[in-house]
């Protein structure tokens, strides 16, 4: 999450706009492509978006940009996969091949007005210049950690959703299996209403617009061997992504980048003729947000695919966050209304007396406790989610009282968290997850 700081071109002042990016990002095939995605995608964007800049400037970068939140910390991979030595040997080389990047970036860079096209633009850019950077390293570095490294990171890949809010219009753009939802409620007298929209959709099989697009883009004689197994080549899940070059690139240039030496010749998929199969070019929705101020509640939901896997339907996640955010609301109510008030001339005696009374605990009965299904326990929607996604019991446990629904909820969200490395993958994804309360 991070904050945009643009000069507002429409005031004589020189004040600054700003705006802010919100994304989620999901690696597969190893961490290596999502760390570097992660860091330099927001660059790509805030310079995209900025005509002001003629030429790359770390520090002005560093003025534009303010992260506000980064988890986890961007060297991720790295720091868990390397040496100390080794690991501050790459980021040096990676912070300098970025400088040169960006600066190569901003010298190309044309007037784009229209920040859909600047988002797209952004995207596809820093993909190539990644390819373009694996390519060189392998060629040219003599160096094993880095030849290590520009490996891994030329087979892995990674999913993102990420919205900007800029000048009350939010932007979606999406590319990969994480995905964006509105959520809206608003009452009246007579009925509160709960609406569900979909920002972004899901670039996989289940997505028959998305099969129609990979198809049309290659040979008939291919169309049986593109999906297999509701995978791109039979391997791959997501249809759109960043990194994955063994989808990308020639089966040559696979090989001349030693892919092939360092892998085995099975990181050529089968029926691997016509390249690119996969593309990180992502799909950019537009949504004024003065169309939907008429809603008391609306927020949006940014996630990876494993919280959507979790939930038979977007509407439940949707209902799961209304839910938490009209139960703080109540609660908020409650201890507004329940503030002690004295009379001007209340004496010390009288006021402590009445403190005491108010120090002393409530009893509460544990059917009281559990009446929020849980809701008091979490500081904020977005935990409760992960809660609520990975405690949920069976619709046959549903007939349990209420203690014995609350210990089975509980007793499934330890099993999940606290399942092996090696066996997790099979029970659960990853989640990460962004809510945005739009007040």
């Amino acid at each position: 999450i991070s904050t945009f700081h643009f000069p507002d071109n429409h005031s004589s002042d020189k004040s600054v706009s700003k705006s802010i990016a919100l994304a989620v990002f999901d690696g597969h095939g190893g961490g290596s492509c999502v760390d570097i995605i992660s860091r330099r995608l927001f660059h790509y964007i805030a310079l995209s978006l900025n005509p002001s800049i003629k030429s790359y400037d770390k520090n002005q970068l560093n003025t534009l940009i303010e992260d506000l939140y980064y988890c986890p910390n961007p060297y991720h991979n790295i720091t868990h996969k390397y040496e100390d030595r080794a690991a501050e040997y790459l980021k040096k080389h990676l912070l300098e091949s970025e400088e040169k990047i960006l600066t190569q970036f901003v010298r190309d860079l044309k007037p784009n007005n229209d920040i859909s096209s600047a988002l797209e633009n952004a995207f596809i850019r820093c993909d190539s210049d990644l390819s373009e950077e694996i390519e060189h390293n392998l060629l040219s570095s003599s160096s094993n950690i880095l030849l290590h490294y520009y490996l891994s990171l030329a087979v892995s890949g990674c999913c993102v959703t990420l919205m900007l809010i800029h000048e009350d219009i939010a932007y979606i753009a999406s590319t990969g299996d994480c995905r964006a939802v509105l959520g809206l409620s608003g009452s009246s007298k007579t009925k509160t209403t709960l609406k569900t929209i979909d920002l972004s959709k899901e670039h996989n099989s289940d997505n028959i617009a998305e099969l129609k697009r990979v198809l049309s883009e290659h040979p008939k004689s291919e169309q049986n061997n593109i999906i297999r197994n509701e995978r791109l080549l039979g391997q791959l899940m997501p249809l759109r992504a960043f990194g994955d070059f063994s989808f990308k690139w020639t089966i040559d240039k696979l090989k001349r980048l030693g892919l092939t030496r360092a892998f085995g010749s099975h990181i050529i998929p089968s029926y691997y003729m016509t390249p690119p199969y996969l593309t990180c070019k992502p799909e950019v929705e537009v949504l004024p947000l003065k169309d939907i101020e008429e809603y008391k509640k609306k927020f949006i939901i940014l996630a990876t695919d494993g919280l959507w896997e979790q939930f038979e339907a977007t509407r439940k996640v949707v209902k799961c966050v209304n839910k938490y955010l009209e139960t703080v609301d109540r609660q908020e109510s409650n201890e507004s209304n329940n503030g002690i008030t004295f009379e001007e001339n209340t004496s010390i005696g009288q006021i402590i007396d009445k403190l005491k009374v108010r120090a002393k605990p409530a009893v509460t009965s544990f059917d009281e406790i559990t009446r929020g299904d849980d809701l008091s326990e979490d500081t904020n929607s977005a935990t409760h989610l992960i809660r609520t996604a990975l405690g949920e019991i069976p619709s046959s446990d549903h007939n349990l009282d209420q203690y014995q629904q609350q210990l089975q909820r509980h007793t499934r969200l330890v099993t999940y968290l606290t399942l092996p490395q090696s066996v997790v993958r099979n029970f659960r994804d990853d989640i990460s997850l962004i809510v945005m309360d739009l007040k």
